[in-house]
């Protein structure tokens, strides 16, 4: 058969080996179970670790982690793009779940490279979008690949959304917020900058990476601590 019949799955299971008991995991099962009744094969993408930070592997243990909570088998595939990918996924039967490889082995999924998503996007001919965790990242297995499949986001996704209206509708919208931003990823610092609904917040508390960011763009000495580059407009400040 070819992959006309292929559900392309995009988790955000990004754990260690040995890790059995997530929410990650508990998200993207609970997502995935109500897919097996209709018995349509399922082509899972996933990605760990950081390319750039060389903590990208293969990732058969995942496999292993679904197929004991999904009581179904989950192959592992130890490619997502090119001929071998492609014909995996062609060869797929109904009710058949493979993992393909590792996204993060390739320095394009975080590129959000959009001749990558393409390759990624033949696995399949329907895009389901999980990994609440993963929704603000730009890589190219949660963003660009949009631009090639009719896509939807999936059950856990939603629920996560759900929640979060509802917060906004009987608590945000009421009351004056106070947002606490840290850690490390340079997506943090976008959305201080530029997320449209940032002059809705009362009080802004910042930390970590984003906090010596911040203080190193404005001239204070932050010795050897890591920072991104980045100007601040006096406006801003």
């Amino acid at each position: 058969m070819n992959n006309r019949n292929v559900i392309l799955y995009s988790a955000g299971i990004n754990i260690d080996e040995g890790v059995t008991r997530h929410p990650r995991i508990e998200e993207e099962v609970n997502s995935l179970l109500p897919l097996l009744k209709n018995n349509r094969a399922i082509a899972i993408l996933n990605h760990q670790g950081d390319f750039k930070k060389n903590s990208a592997r293969q990732t058969p243990y995942i496999a292993e982690v679904l197929s004991h909570r999904l009581k179904r088998k989950v192959e592992y595939f130890e490619h997502s793009i090119g001929k071998k990918a492609v014909e995996r996924a062609h060869q797929m039967q109904e009710g058949e779940i493979v993992l393909f490889s590792n996204t993060r082995l390739h320095a394009e999924e975080q590129n959000n490279d959009i001749n990558f998503a393409k390759q990624l996007s033949r696995l399949g001919n329907e895009l389901i979008i999980g990994g609440f965790c993963k929704l603000h990242r730009e890589n190219a297995s949660n963003s660009a690949i949009k631009n090639f499949l009719p896509w939807r986001y999936s059950a856990g996704v939603n629920k996560e959304l759900y929640d979060l209206q509802r917060w906004q509708e009987n608590l945000f919208s009421l009351k004056k917020t106070i947002l606490i931003l840290g850690g490390n990823k340079i997506e943090k610092i976008h959305f201080l900058f530029s997320h449209e609904k940032i002059e809705n917040v009362h009080q802004i508390i910042i930390g970590g990476l984003v906090l010596n960011s911040v203080l190193k763009a404005i001239g204070i000495n932050i010795g050897n601590s890591d920072y991104f580059n980045i100007h601040i407009s006096s406006d801003l400040l």
